[in-house]
């Protein structure tokens, strides 16, 4: 799973947001602004990360920009325009850290999966590379660290 990191200038209401979209860039919403902040528009695979980086940047741009009602919003867009709703950076942090807890994780090491996964042998397993696969299998299913 991917998320992507991007200010967005909400239409037709003007809001100013810094989006974590769930998807990553395809999924983001259209009314992005050229990025201008470390971490923006970038796809992030953990939730945690992305919400940190949203906040940090958006804290810059309230400096920045003299706007003290930017948001940190959450959400995912089915691929179509869909404003996420308002919360709070907390609200953001506790979904983020939800978001984490239903990722998948290599058996061996403990590191989010992407896409691309492998198995042991067996066909067994879930494992980010086919290292820590036969790695797992050598150590009779222990963590390859």
């Amino acid at each position: 799973m991917k998320y992507f990191v991007s200010r967005q200038k909400y239409w037709p209401t003007g809001e100013l947001v810094v989006e974590v979209a769930v998807g990553g860039r395809d999924y983001a919403n259209p009314d992005m602004i050229v990025p201008q902040f470390p971490g923006e528009a970038e796809e992030y695979r953990d939730p945690r990360q992305a919400v940190a980086a949203a906040i940090k940047i958006a804290d810059a741009w309230k400096a920045a920009s003299g706007h003290a009602e930017i948001e940190v919003r959450t959400g995912f867009t089915h691929g179509f325009t869909a404003p996420f709703e308002s919360g709070s950076y907390q609200e953001a942090q506790a979904w983020a850290q939800r978001q984490y807890q239903q990722l998948d994780n290599c058996d061996a090491c403990g590191e989010l999966l992407d896409n691309e996964r492998y198995t042991d042998s067996f066909g067994e397993g879930k494992f980010c590379s086919e290292w820590c696969a036969l790695k797992s299998e050598e150590e009779g299913g222990e963590a390859c660290l």
